[in-house]
């Protein structure tokens, strides 16, 4: 499979000319960064400021547990990336399950922002950038989070 995305450009065009179109991706990959920094920043302050409860939890854990909650919980989250993939194919789109779980993995990091948005507008614009025009990665997301909450 390609690394490209397999859409028609006919299909949908966000038709804009080229230099407005990268001025649009270097505001857009800016604005990307400082949130995910701003989340990273976020996770870190909370780690430190609650690191005696963190420690206490961790001493007292038992690594085969552990290793099990982060296997469990990673398969976890990877089986509602490859739902979106699947959504994103029934939209006429057809993308690597490699490349989906690392758009959706990476657009997951904007639950540590404040607001609840940003998990959307994270694997939204993800996919966008990716290729997949952006009524159908935005609408791929709505319906695999409303496939996620009915199950």
């Amino acid at each position: 499979m390609t690394d490209e995305p397999d859409v028609h450009p006919e299909d949908e065009a966000d038709g804009v000319g080229a230099a407005s179109s990268r001025r649009k991706a270097l505001i857009s990959s800016v604005v990307g960064a400082v949130l995910g920094g701003a989340a990273m920043f976020l996770v870190v302050r909370t780690l430190v400021s609650e690191w005696e409860d963190a420690k206490a939890a961790i001493t007292d854990a038992q690594v085969g547990w552990l290793v099990a909650a982060v296997v469990l919980g990673s398969a976890g989250m990877a089986s509602i990336g490859v739902v979106w993939g699947r959504v994103l194919h029934r939209f006429g789109v057809r993308v690597g399950t490699v490349r989906v779980l690392a758009w959706y993995f990476v657009g997951e990091l904007g639950k540590y922002l404040p607001g609840g948005v940003w998990p959307v507008v994270g694997r939204g614009e993800l996919a966008r950038r990716g290729g997949v025009p952006r009524t159908r990665a935005y609408a791929s997301v709505a319906l695999s989070l409303g496939m996620l909450y009915l199950a």
